[in-house]
């Protein structure tokens, strides 16, 4: 068993490289709005590799973690519920919006 130092250290390194995977998820598309969309990739292909590197990391977040994906299945499926009743009812972030 890992010590709550090593743990951490893993849930750290974890982090960061997926914040690394996310930032080349955003390279696979022209995100620039100082070049002209044409003059930057659009690569579908590379997205799905860099999402897939993504789920490996939050497997091994949830890991260090300690957090069983039963009870992540849950917690995501009342936040989807959650999610769908604003859509619903109209939800907005501006109060003079919302129906």
């Amino acid at each position: 068993n890992a010590t709550p130092e090593e743990r951490m250290n893993a849930i750290r390194d974890k982090s960061l490289a997926l914040y690394q995977e996310v930032a080349e998820l955003v390279d696979s598309f022209p995100w620039k709005p100082w070049r002209s969309i044409e003059d930057q990739p659009w690569s579908n292909s590379n997205a799905i590799e860099e999402i897939v590197d993504c789920f490996f990391f939050l497997g091994e977040i949830m890991e260090a973690a300690d957090i069983d994906p039963e009870n992540l299945s849950i917690v995501f499926n009342e936040k989807l519920a959650e999610n769908y009743d604003r859509i619903k009812r109209g939800y907005n972030n501006d109060p003079s919006e919302r129906r």
